[in-house]
Formats: C-alpha cells, sequence, structure tokens
C-alpha cells in the first residue's frame, strides 16, 4: 500500500499539459471544421482537401469573427464567415474579403496530431513545446472505432485516476478476484500497467438462449492498459475463454480544470473462430457474428464508462487520502500525473 501521508495528492485547480482528443478522425472529412475547447479556449479544428488536419483559435484576429458560425475551408485556408478574411495552416492572413492587401493579422495555430483514429492538440500552460506523443496502434485487426463524446463534471486527472483505484473495480463494477498483472509503471510520461478480474455477466435477453446460456455467469477479462499523460489512454481488452477481444480508449479533454469533454470508444478485435463463443455462432457468416459480439460487448462498456461518470462526478479529491488496503495505486498514480503540471 502506498503510504497516505506521502506525498501532498490533491489535483491542483487548473489544467494540465498534455496531448487532448479535440474529434474523432472519421467524423472530421477534408473540409470539415468542428468546434472544440480546452482549458477556456474555444479553439477550431478542420481539415485541408490534403488530408492533413489543423487547428487554431476560434476567433479571426480581424473583428472577432468566430470560424464555427458559418466558416469554410478554401484552397487550404480558413475562411472567417464574417468578412471572408482567410488565414493559412500557420495562422497567418493571406487575403481580405475585399481584394486588398492582406493585414498582418494572425490567429494562433495549436500543435495537432492524428493518432488511432482520434485527432488531439497538445496544451501547455507555459506555451512549451510536446517532447512526447501517444503511441501509434496497430489497428489493422479490429473493426472501425465507434467514438462518443461526454460532458463530466470532473477533472482530467481524477477521470484518469480510475486505473490505480483498484477498490472501486469490486465495488462499483461488481468484478470479483481483481488482482493486478503487471507492475504499475509509472517511468515517464507513459503509465502501463495490466490487471485480471472476474466479470459476472448479465447477457441482453434479445440474445438466442443458446448464446445467452453460453455467456452467462463469470468471464475472466484481462486489461493492459498504458495512459500517456492525462488525456489519453488505451486498454486492450481480452476475454481469453470465448477469443474475444477489444480496444477501448478514455480520454478527457479539460474545458475547465474541474469538467472534462470525455472522449470515449471501443473497437471489436476481429474474431478468428465464432465456435469459441458458441457452438450455434459457427455457421453463421462471419461479419453477422462480430456485429453481434460488437453489440453485446459495446453495451456492457458503456455502462461500466456511465457507471465510472456517476462515481468520478461525485468524488471531491482530498489533499491527502487517508488509503487503505485493496486502494489500490492510487499515490503512486498521483505522484505521477504530478509532472504535468510544471
Amino acid at each position: 500500500m502506498d503510504h497516505p501521508l506521502a506525498v501532498r495528492t490533491e489535483p491542483p485547480k487548473r489544467v494540465p499539459a498534455g496531448w487532448y482528443t479535440v474529434a474523432a478522425a472519421a467524423a472530421l472529412a477534408p473540409g470539415g471544421l468542428q468546434a472544440a475547447r480546452i482549458a477556456g479556449i474555444d479553439l477550431v479544428v478542420y481539415r485541408t482537401a490534403d488530408g492533413v488536419v489543423h487547428c487554431v483559435h476560434d476567433r479571426c484576429p480581424h473583428l472577432g469573427g468566430r470560424f464555427t458560425k458559418g466558416g469554410r475551408v478554401e484552397d487550404g485556408l480558413l475562411v472567417c464567415p464574417v468578412h471572408h478574411f482567410a488565414y493559412d495552416r500557420d495562422g497567418a492572413c493571406r487575403r481580405t474579403g475585399y481584394g486588398g492587401v492582406a493585414p498582418r493579422a494572425c490567429t494562433q495555430p495549436w500543435r495537432c496530431l492524428e493518432r488511432n483514429g482520434l485527432v488531439m492538440v497538445w496544451y501547455h500552460p507555459g506555451n512549451a513545446a510536446p517532447d512526447w506523443e501517444p503511441e501509434a496502434l496497430d489497428a489493422s485487426g479490429h473493426l472501425g472505432l465507434r467514438i462518443w463524446r461526454d460532458p463530466v463534471a470532473a477533472p482530467a486527472q481524477l477521470i484518469m485516476e480510475g486505473i490505480a483505484d483498484q477498490g472501486h473495480l469490486r465495488t462499483v463494477h461488481g468484478y470479483d478476484e481483481v488482482a493486478r498483472t503487471a507492475a504499475f509503471d509509472t517511468a515517464g510520461p507513459a503509465l502501463r500497467t495490466a490487471y485480471r478480474f472476474d466479470n459476472p455477466t448479465h447477457p441482453p435477453r434479445w440474445l438466442p438462449a443458446a448464446l445467452r446460456r453460453r455467456l452467462q455467469g463469470r468471464q475472466e477479462v484481462r486489461f493492459d492498459y498504458c495512459a500517456w499523460g492525462l488525456g489519453y489512454s488505451v486498454t486492450d481488452v481480452e476475454i481469453p475463454a470465448l477469443g474475444l477481444g477489444m480496444r477501448t480508449f478514455v480520454n478527457p479533454a479539460p474545458v475547465a480544470p474541474d469538467r472534462c469533454d470525455l472522449w470515449h470508444g471501443m473497437a471489436l478485435r476481429r474474431i478468428g473462430d465464432p465456435g469459441r463463443i458458441s457452438a450455434a455462432l459457427k455457421p453463421l457468416p462471419r461479419g453477422l457474428v462480430e456485429r453481434l459480439m460488437q453489440a453485446v460487448l459495446r453495451r456492457g462498456y458503456l455502462k461500466d464508462i456511465h457507471d465510472d461518470v456517476r462515481l468520478w462526478e461525485n468524488l471531491t479529491p482530498v489533499a491527502r487520502p487517508a488509503l487503505a488496503p485493496g486502494d489500490g495505486p492510487v499515490a503512486a498514480h498521483r505522484r505521477w500525473a504530478a509532472q504535468f503540471y510544471g
């Protein structure tokens, strides 16, 4: 157990540095733009015709028009809807709506990264450049990533702390025999660990009776988890007995120190042998089986997320938690998190 007095561990009341999700990559087509907010700053994220994603402040420096209120992307430029001043990817004004000489106006660009089906921007309270990025993952063995966005009245650090709060896996989610199966590795900006537990499953009643009986009861589940900073985490989930797996993301994007947009998603791993799940599935087309199991796993995944949201919104972080055996490495997570506040 981590010593409860080892460090003052209340999250600071400011937004930590990190890469934060602002869009699902598949939802941002060439020529498309989308509003976002990080640390109280309004942003516009857009994709040019060459497929590259960019991000700048959502304010035209000319007279303050908002790009997200009717703006457009044209010839690689972001055009303000009010006076049609147009800006390049570096934020510099290239033309006006009147045909005259462009002024030396500039809207601030943000570092932008498209990775693993997500669009992320870099935020640092002191405007320092990033010296790390989330790793690129191979998604070829998975179905398409489905992304959701939910508002959560909680700081990013508290949301990300869920992986260290081992006790809530039992008390909130109802998992049994919870055990950490890998070190809680907090070296550098990445945090890695792994868990296994028994999940008492209750399959939906709309499933065929034979399949429902096969899925009913306790199933061993394995989590292989990695976070990069306090805005990005990915978990590879395995249900060994059924030959099922999925990849999930839980990415809080802080719109303010105590509020986040939670970008989260899942992608089913392609199923190699439907017969391992149930003999009743063996004669069915593989695509149909994958869609069916994707719906089943999505149901359980979303329930867990919504249970977590209720937990996060009802917790008030304390400076010196009175930790007890069974809590998990909460204090270790908070010590790791401190590096992102500068």
